[in-house]
């Protein structure tokens, strides 16, 4: 063929297809993993580019690319796919990447520039190895207004997407999935509203465990926001990395894009990672806002911060491990935290974090939220701590399934008002047909109720077997002038503290049992307190008063037709989370079994 000929083939392409685009095949591509098609893709690039801009499409094919490519201006790079995929770098349209192996600070493999597109690829690295995971550069890097990622597959790169180190503003990133090894995405210098939708960084390539996978657990980031105005991210998800998602200061010292960003995030998530969410800084007057977010990991906001964070309907998983010393959410910098309408639940039993929420400073909100965790699951933290360095605080309007648990030192001002505790116990009680009053709630003594023999210990222990640390003594609570079952804790092999004895009911008749119980652990303990019946079928009004907190008093009603009429009474004391040597630990008094005609609950004061 003439010289000549060869020369004008770009140019013939650009006459021949602009109308409808170009094929990368046009230009000389093979697609059968072994041939180097690079130059044909370039090529096919470049034309797009002389003809004004248009779509260069990639038919069904691997084709190794062993250089990179450069995406001109107003050009789509675009493959079969119409929604982004896994595990498919053997099918559609799948580019195999292979230059640079070992740099991570090379060029980029795709460089897109403003108004250019990347859209229905896989993009695969076939020399990567699970057992021995090796740095390349960005698999995505981006330089210019507009540039898109639309439903692309990256299936194993070291480096994901990086809209960071140039000016991308107004991008649309939708529909990316990848396990990105080291870095998934980073966002930095964009001025103006970028959208980041559905992207998926998750173990598909490798499951693990692996070199690769152990590293992204050790050190690999999925998402890092810097320097970003109207930053909207929705239905992004992440699982296993160190960092979820990170919120740090821009990377220009000066100039318009110095300083941190703000960024709303709804129905995204970060799932088993070391820590879900990091706030180094966030923008001052706008700051960062999960609405609607799955979370399962540590929540950190670094002193370095003085802009909002906020979470709103979020669901809180808590910490994987508690090794920072909380369950969940370690806060400190001036900014203000808070959290409206959420739950939080400590899923992990290796979780041995003491609070679900410590904030050792700046400002804090939790309101409308409710705290699942309790003495039968799996973690049982205290809700929140308030540090000496707190400037403000409001504890408003929850509801806590078991003790309230909100321990304050703030040096400023703190509101803790119209919240709920103990639901889930006094649901128990309500759905079994009992009751459970705080001491403070009614008028102690004013309930008409038949004491066992010798439920108010007032002969000692006089009918009662004792098992373990306990004794009868005066009470240590003002609440009753009368002896008390005590329980105190004993050396750790010592058997559970408590008293028992064996009772004889009438049959077929309906009873009610009913106790006053205390609980004077330290804050940092955890104190079960029971009464229960043990007979055919055994009752159990099990209670966790109020650590440090005045008691309760608790009845249920059974029949004998349930336990029998031969039971044993028992009045027992359980602490799962330690023992406090020489700290009394529990307190139980008029142990009453009354049949059901007679008994009338205490009268409840006026509110």
């Amino acid at each position: 063929m003439h010289r000549l000929t060869w020369l004008l083939i770009p140019w013939l392409a650009v006459a021949l297809h602009a109308a409808d685009g170009w094929n990368v095949r046009d230009f000389g591509a093979v697609g059968d993993g072994k041939a180097d098609d690079t130059a044909a893709f370039q090529k096919a690039l470049d034309a797009a580019k002389a003809g004004l801009g248009g779509v260069v499409s990639v038919p069904t094919g691997k084709y190794l690319i062993a250089g990179h490519l450069d995406v001109p201006d107003h050009v789509t790079l675009e493959g079969v796919f119409r929604a982004p995929t896994a595990r498919s770098q053997g099918y559609g349209s799948t580019l195999l990447a292979t230059e640079s192996k070992g740099q991570a600070d090379g060029t980029p493999f795709l460089f897109l520039h403003a108004n250019a597109t990347l859209k229905g690829l896989t993009i695969f690295y076939p020399e990567q190895d699970r057992d021995k995971p090796t740095p390349y550069p960005w698999c995505v890097r981006g330089w210019g207004d507009n540039a898109s990622i639309i439903d692309v597959l990256m299936v194993n790169p070291w480096q994901a997407v990086d809209f960071a180190t140039h000016p991308c503003g107004r991008h649309l990133i939708r529909g990316l999935y990848a396990q990105a090894l080291y870095r998934g995405l980073q966002v930095d210098r964009c001025l103006d509203i970028g959208r980041i939708e559905d992207v998926h960084f998750w173990p598909f390539w490798d499951v693990g465990p692996s070199a690769a996978t152990e590293l992204t657990k050790r050190e690999g980031i999925a998402f890092s926001f810097r320097r970003t105005d109207w930053e909207y991210v929705s239905g992004s998800f992440c699982i296993s990395y160190n960092v979820g998602m990170e919120f740090v200061t821009g990377g220009d010292a000066t100039g318009p894009c110095a300083g941190p960003g703000n960024v709303l995030l709804t129905q995204s998530g970060a799932d088993c990672c070391v820590t879900a969410v990091r706030v180094v800084e966030s923008q001052r007057h706008a700051g960062i806002s999960f609405a609607n977010s799955q979370i399962y990991g540590d929540l950190v906001v670094e002193p370095t911060n003085t802009g909002m964070v906020r979470f709103t309907g979020c669901g809180l998983f808590g910490s994987m491990d508690g090794q920072r010393g909380t369950a969940l959410a370690k806060l400190a910098g001036k900014g203000r935290v808070s959290f409206e309408n959420c739950s939080f639940n400590c899923i992990d039993p290796a979780n041995r974090g003491e609070f679900v929420i410590e904030a050792l400073a700046g400002r804090l909100s939790v309101q409308n939220c409710q705290f699942l965790n309790a003495p039968y699951t799996a973690v049982n933290p205290e809700a929140i701590r308030l540090g000496q360095q707190v400037a403000g605080a409001q504890i408003l309007g929850n509801e806590f399934n078991h003790t309230m648990g909100v321990i304050n030192h703030a040096g400023g001002q703190v509101i803790i008002a119209n919240n709920l505790e103990n639901t889930d116990i006094e649901e128990y009680y309500v759905t079994n047909g009992g009751r459970w009053w705080p001491l403070e709630r009614i008028e102690v003594g004013t309930e008409t109720a038949d004491l066992a023999p010798n439920g108010g210990f007032a002969a000692g222990e006089e009918g009662w077997t004792r098992i373990g640390p306990a004794s009868v003594e005066k009470p240590v609570a003002p609440f009753l002038d009368e002896r008390v079952m005590v329980a105190r804790p004993g050396a750790a092999n010592e058997p559970v503290g408590q008293y028992w004895r064996g009772l004889t009911l009438e049959p077929d008749s309906d009873y009610v049992l009913s106790a006053y119980l205390w609980n004077f652990t330290t804050p940092e303990q955890s104190a079960r307190v029971f009464v229960d019946l043990l007979g055919v079928k055994p009752l159990n009004v099990y209670a966790m008063p109020g650590k440090s907190r005045a008691g309760i008093f608790v009845m249920m009603p059974f029949s004998t037709k349930d336990t029998g009429t031969k039971v044993s009474l028992r009045a027992w004391y359980d602490m799962p989370k330690g023992w406090a040597e020489g700290k009394v630990a529990m307190q139980a008094a008029r142990i009453a079994v009354t049949k059901a005609e007679r008994f009338k609950a205490p009268r409840e004061r006026a509110q």
